[in-house]
């Protein structure tokens, strides 16, 4: 049996496929990645992270990607793209900051920060949810950053010449021990007395420790050493030493006497008996 339609059916039918229906999806993340050079960064390197999305969104405040890295994470914000299928996040490497490979927290950590991402064409909200760090289409699948924001430190100690202060001519052993591997040479300056600077040490040592041999110089005063080259493997500039520790004296005056005198009274004394003599002299001397 033939089913029959009304006319009206008909034309609301007509009607109806008249009209191209289309349903929006909002714009995902594809990946996140970067086109900096991989390797070691150390304080104040940048490495541009780059967020591909499924199609060109539009930005409006300052979105945020939160990094892992170590002790404290790093929120870093957005840079440039919009509008773009490719968002711009420009991360420097903090003192502090450490990871073996960076990524970024979780898959939550791109944040809209009070701002949108939404899509370029018909304004929906893009999905902000990440890959799973170390997952394929995560900053750390994709590249090798390790990350070394510690910069090295050196505690100081001098020997030699039966301890300060010294005179002229005399040698004191200067030791510097660090932290960490050194992978360019460490040079100490000396300010006081003699104003000597790095060159005019004599370097050497393993890795981590150095020793410089220093002759004292004529005058007298504090002389104060401090650390004024020398790198990691990263490339961190070490810290110099504080100068607490790190002084010792120079002394070329030799000591006078300022005075003899006694406790007791003028007089005439007998042969056996004893006078005392007090010799005051201009500072401490050693018998």
């Amino acid at each position: 049996m033939k089913k029959l339609y009304s006319f009206s059916s008909i034309i609301l039918l007509a009607f109806l496929l008249s009209f191209n229906f289309s349903f929006s999806q909002a714009p995902t993340v594809q990946s996140v990645t970067s086109f900096t050079t991989e390797g070691t960064k150390k304080i104040g390197d940048q490495i541009e992270i780059k967020i591909i999305f499924s199609e060109s969104v539009t930005v409006t405040g300052t979105p945020t990607l939160t990094l892992e890295t170590g002790s404290s994470d790093t929120a870093v914000n957005y840079s440039s793209g919009s509008p773009s299928n490719i968002l711009t996040f420009v991360y420097t490497v903090q003192s502090g900051n450490i990871s073996s490979d960076l990524d970024y927290v979780g898959t939550s950590s791109l944040s809209a920060n009070g701002g949108t991402i939404k899509a370029t064409d018909d304004g929906t909200n893009a999905s902000l949810t990440l890959a799973s760090p170390g997952q394929n289409g995560s900053l750390g699948e994709a590249k090798n950053y390790v990350i070394d924001g510690v910069a090295p430190t050196a505690s100081i100690t001098y020997s030699g010449s039966g301890g300060s202060p010294y005179k002229q001519g005399d040698t004191v052993t200067i030791t510097a021990t660090f932290t960490e591997a050194m992978t360019t040479t460490p040079k100490i300056a000396i300010s006081g007395v003699s104003s000597i600077s790095a060159t005019n040490m004599t370097q050497g040592g393993s890795t981590s420790v150095w020793t410089y041999a220093y002759t004292a110089p004529a005058g007298n005063g504090t002389e104060t050493i401090a650390l004024s080259a020398g790198t990691d493997a990263a490339g961190n500039v070490v810290t110099s030493a504080p100068t607490s520790g790190s002084q010792f004296t120079v002394d070329n005056t030799a000591p006078t006497i300022t005075s003899i005198t006694s406790d007791l009274a003028n007089g005439t004394y007998a042969v056996g008996q004893v006078i005392d003599l007090d010799i005051t002299f201009s500072e401490a001397v050693t018998l």
